[in-house]
């Protein structure tokens, strides 16, 4: 491989658990790149280069879920749940709530005619992701993603600009149409998490372009794979499938510290000091990357450092 990039958990999460040699070695002796200040993604903006800010990841998505994105602006719809507390009130998931594809079209089919009268059409290709789509000039406001409002308030990460007080009406009124719904009653009768709202997000049309810096991905990931196939390389679900190139490793899922030194980070530090890898990069999943090249790896008297 001329290079591999390593995408990994959240350096907070890192820096709570056992030491890692390899990657403080890394941290040391790399040139370190900040996260940047209005990302598209916290983390995948070291990745992927989209002309539109912010990134039209429904467009994207949709693309990969339906192949139908052409000609439309669209918007993320998705399911959400919202749970009260002495505070007000938090986001607790979006998405991923475990709907069944048949309770998934069941509430997207009760919220239909509410956005059919205000000229748009939602749709649900798969249970966690819902979309709205929208005449190619519709005006849209700025929609907080789901990874900058979980667990906090909605309220606080309402839509911004050209008429924001008009979804603020419309998430509104989807809180109302599934709160008494059947399929909300039936899952909550059973202790299973509702969808007792939607979160908008995402919006815009397909960009033209989606530019990357790595030549294969390595993910199940749905965001990685519909970048992916956006900037047209190959995603693949095993990092065994994986063998040249500049590919990126998704290692997010993997939360023990030691598991993923002794599995893949020591190993691709070893790679890069023998001279079977040219540059290493590790990306962590709240922002933030360091790259080391081979001359970098043998820089001794840079000396490692816990990350926390």
């Amino acid at each position: 491989m001329a290079g591999l990039l390593l995408l990994l958990p959240r350096r907070a999460a890192l820096a709570n658990g056992a030491r890692m040699p390899a990657l403080e070695r890394i941290m040391a002796r790399g040139m370190a790149t900040p996260a940047a200040a209005d990302p598209g993604h916290p983390c995948l903006e070291h990745v992927f280069d989209l002309p539109a800010r912010p990134w039209p990841l429904a467009a994207i998505t949709r693309d990969l879920d339906a192949g139908d994105c052409s000609g439309a602006t669209w918007l993320r719809a998705d399911p959400a749940l919202v749970q009260a507390d002495l505070a007000g009130a938090r986001l607790m998931a979006v998405g991923e709530i475990g709907l069944t594809a048949s309770e998934a079209r069941a509430l997207a089919a009760a919220l239909a005619p509410l956005f059919g009268d205000h000229g748009m059409e939602l749709s649900a290709p798969q249970p966690e992701r819902w979309y709205l789509r929208l005449s190619p000039e519709a005006p849209l406001p700025l929609f907080s993603p789901p990874w900058a409002a979980l667990g906090d308030d909605p309220r606080g990460h309402g839509p911004s600009g050209p008429q924001a007080a008009r979804w603020v009406r419309l998430r509104a009124e989807c809180e109302v149409l599934l709160h008494a719904h059947p399929v909300n009653a039936a899952r909550a009768a059973a202790g299973r998490p509702v969808a007792n709202g939607v979160w908008f997000w995402g919006g815009g049309a397909r960009p033209a372009r989606v530019g990357a810096r790595v030549d294969a991905v390595a993910s199940d990931d749905p965001l990685l794979a519909a970048l992916a196939r956006a900037a047209d390389i190959p995603r693949v679900r095993a990092a065994a499938e994986v063998s040249s190139g500049n590919p990126l490793l998704d290692l997010r899922a993997l939360r023990d510290p030691a598991l993923l030194e002794a599995q893949w980070i020591g190993p691709a530090w070893a790679a890069l000091r023998r001279g079977r890898l040219a540059r290493l990069e590790v990306v962590f999943a709240d922002g933030g990357a360091v790259a080391v090249g081979r001359a970098g790896a043998f820089a001794s008297w840079r000396r490692p450092r816990r990350l926390a």
